[in-house]
C-alpha cells in the first residue's frame, strides 16, 4: 500500500505546483480524502493490534500518534522559518506577505490561536473555515467553491497557515481523538454517523453552494469507510491467511492507476463515488499483498514529510529559482523527504516501536 501512498502525496504535490510529466494524477482533493481513508484502516487495525482499548493502551496510542506526527511537522516548520529569516537577513527587511501584513492588525485574541495552530497542529482546519479583517475580526464561514482569498473584504485565514497542507493533519488528530470510540460502535451506529456526515456534505455543498472540503464533520465519511475497508480485512481473515496476496495488491494498484488515468471522465458525482468505493475495497487485500515489503514500505513513509513540505518548498524553487518542471520539483521533494525520514521520523519510529515492546512485556508480566 506504500505506493498508493506515494502517488497520493505526488498527486497533491502536482495539485498544488506544476504537472508531473504531463499528469496531475489524482486530483488533489480525491487525493486527501483517499489519505483519511487510509488513516481509518491503519488506525482501527494499530487499535486492534498494538494498543487494545483500555485505558494504558489508549494512553500509549495517543501518545505514539503525537511522535508520529510533530517530529517531521516540527522539523519542517522550523526549516520554512530558517528560511524566513534568512530571506529576512538577505533583503534586509521583512519579506512581505499576506500573513506579516494581516499579523500586525490582529488583537493579542486572533494571534494566540493561529501563532498556536501553526505549532501544535490543533485547530488548523477550523481557522481553515474563517476570514479576518481589521475591522471585523474573525467570522467563521462556509467557503465558496473554490474557496476565494478575499470574501466580503475578509482574508481568508487558510492563507496564515506556516504549512498549508496541515489543516488536513488537524483533521486527522480530530478522528484520532475520536476512533477509539467509533470501532467500538455496533455496524448500525457507524452508518448512522457516515450517514450524517454525508448529509452535512451535502447540506453545505447543494444546498448552501458552499465547500465543505475543510470540515472535519464532513470528511468523517472517509474515516469510517477506511474503518469498514479494516473490518473487511479481518472478517476476509487476511491477518491471519497463509496465501500470498501479492498478485492481488499488484492488479488492485494497477486498476487505481487506471481510474487515475482515466480521471476527466470522473468529474461527475457519481464516477467519484464508484472510485471512492473501489478504493475501500481494494485496501484490505493491498495492504495484506504488501504489509511485509521493506521496500513498500520505506516508499509509504516518504508520503507523510513529503506532503507537509512539498508546499514551502514548491514555492521557493519556483519563486526564487523561476523552475517550473514538475517532475524535477517532485524529484527534489522527494529527495528532502527522505533526508526527513531518515533523520528524523526513523529515530522517533523506534522510540514508538520500542515503547509499545516495554507495554506487552509489562502486561505478559
Amino acid at each position: 500500500m506504500g505506493v498508493l501512498r506515494i502517488l497520493l502525496a505526488l498527486s497533491v504535490v502536482a495539485s498544488h505546483g506544476s504537472a508531473i510529466l504531463g499528469s496531475t494524477l489524482y486530483p488533489g482533493d480525491v487525493a486527501v480524502q483517499i489519505f483519511f481513508m487510509i488513516s481509518g484502516f491503519y488506525m482501527t487495525l494499530v487499535l486492534g493490534e498494538r494498543y487494545g482499548l483500555g485505558a494504558r493502551g489508549l494512553m500509549l496510542f495517543y501518545s505514539n500518534r503525537a511522535l508520529r506526527l510533530y517530529p517531521a511537522f516540527l522539523a519542517v516548520t522550523l526549516a520554512w522559518w530558517a528560511q524566513f529569516f534568512l530571506t529576512w537577513w538577505v533583503l534586509g527587511h521583512i519579506p512581505g506577505n499576506a500573513w506579516v501584513e494581516a499579523y500586525e492588525t490582529m488583537p493579542w485574541n486572533v494571534k494566540l490561536p493561529v501563532i498556536a495552530s501553526n505549532w501544535l497542529l490543533l485547530g488548523t482546519d477550523i481557522l481553515s473555515n474563517c476570514y479576518y479583517s481589521a475591522t471585523d475580526g474573525v467570522r467563521f464561514l462556509f467557503l465558496s467553491s473554490p474557496p476565494a482569498e478575499i470574501e466580503g473584504g475578509m482574508a481568508w485565514m487558510h492563507s496564515y497557515r506556516t504549512l498549508g497542507a496541515a489543516w488536513s493533519i488537524g483533521t486527522e488528530i480530530w478522528f484520532y481523538l475520536l476512533v477509539p470510540f467509533l470501532v467500538r460502535f455496533r455496524w448500525f451506529w457507524l452508518v448512522g454517523i457516515f450517514l450524517l456526515s454525508l448529509a452535512y456534505r451535502f447540506w453545505i455543498e447543494h444546498s448552501l453552494g458552499r465547500d465543505p472540503y475543510f470540515l472535519f464533520p464532513a470528511q468523517l465519511l472517509f474515516f469510517i469507510a477506511g474503518i469498514w475497508a479494516c473490518q473487511l480485512y479481518r472478517h476476509w481473515k487476511l491477518d491471519t491467511a497463509g496465501a500470498d496476496h501479492k498478485g492481488w495488491s499488484r492488479s488492485l494498484l494497477v486498476l487505481n492507476w487506471m481510474m487515475v488515468c482515466l480521471y476527466p471522465w470522473y468529474g461527475e458525482y457519481l464516477p467519484r463515488v464508484i472510485l471512492y468505493l473501489i478504493v475501500a475495497l481494494s485496501l484490505p487485500l493491498m495492504f495484506a499483498g504488501s504489509k511485509n515489503n521493506r521496500r513498500d514500505r520505506f516508499i509509504g513513509d516518504l508520503s507523510y514529510p513529503l506532503y507537509l513540505l512539498h508546499a514551502p518548498l514548491q514555492g521557493m524553487l519556483m519563486r526564487h529559482a523561476g523552475m517550473k518542471n514538475g517532475a524535477l520539483i517532485a524529484l527534489i521533494c522527494v529527495g528532502c523527504a527522505v533526508v526527513v525520514l531518515l533523520f528524523v521520523e526513523r529515530p522517533f519510529e523506534r522510540l514508538r516501536r520500542a515503547r509499545v515492546a516495554r507495554s506487552v512485556q509489562a502486561l505478559a508480566s
